[in-house]
């Protein structure tokens, strides 16, 4: 099990669940999901992924506990030169480098899971934000995958819409927050501060920072003898 077979059984769930109904997905939906739908057809839909997605985290999470060994030791097979993943390929052995890229990849692999088992933590958390009877279907749908009418799954959706995507919105913030000091404190290691060139965000080193200032004076300097104006 992966992201991407959680994605298709989505898809799979939402043709079922829709079969015979207003908001049955047709075949031109398929690569184009928007084509047929209202604003709030789509926004249901996407709260309805990420609920989706967040309920089956924990079982992913096992799934990828089981395959650990099995991943480490294909990531150990490469610091002999031969990788499962390719028999007939061979790798330049270099026993520092592949020390250092064998433990980052344990630690992302580490992290991945435990970012699972917290999107899991954040659909209980949004199930005891809502009305009982709210949780309850949806927790019969989303975590027990009983049967439930489309109809009313998107009217107990609708109701609690506003309140979903508000949690959601404020999780990929928060992410996005902790990706740039994360990438900030990579960075700063390397003795690189951020700089604003124009409207995108750059990392220089002081040398890098006072070349292109000096560049920016010139090209102001020959702007300005240009127009005449030095």
């Amino acid at each position: 099990m992966n992201r991407s077979t959680l994605s298709e059984s989505f898809g799979e769930q939402m043709k079922e669940l829709t079969a015979g109904t207003i908001y049955e997905i047709e075949a031109d939906e398929i690569d184009c999901p928007d084509i047929k739908m209202d604003m709030q057809e789509s926004r249901i839909r996407s709260a309805m992924y990420d609920l989706w997605m967040c309920a089956h985290a924990k079982s992913l999470a096992r799934s990828m506990e089981g395959e650990r060994a099995a991943h480490y030791e294909d990531l150990y097979e490469f610091s002999y030169g031969v990788t499962r993943y390719d028999p007939q390929h061979f790798i330049t052995k270099g026993t520092d480098s592949l020390a250092l890229m064998i433990i980052d990849e344990k630690k992302s692999f580490s992290k991945r899971i435990e970012k699972l088992y917290k999107q899991y933590a954040l659909f209980h958390s949004i199930m005891d934000s809502l009305d009982l009877q709210s949780s309850k279907l949806l927790v019969r749908y989303f975590i027990h995958g009983e049967k439930v009418d489309y109809e009313t799954l998107r009217e107990v959706l609708r109701k609690n819409l506003t309140k979903i995507e508000k949690v959601f919105t404020m999780k990929e913030r928060e992410q996005e927050e902790r990706a740039d000091r994360e990438e900030e404190e990579a960075q700063a290691a390397h003795g690189r501060f951020p700089v604003m060139v124009g409207r995108v965000k750059t990392f220089m080193t002081d040398d890098e920072y006072k070349r292109h200032k000096a560049s920016q004076r010139l090209q102001s300097d020959d702007l300005m003898d240009r127009l005449g104006l030095l």
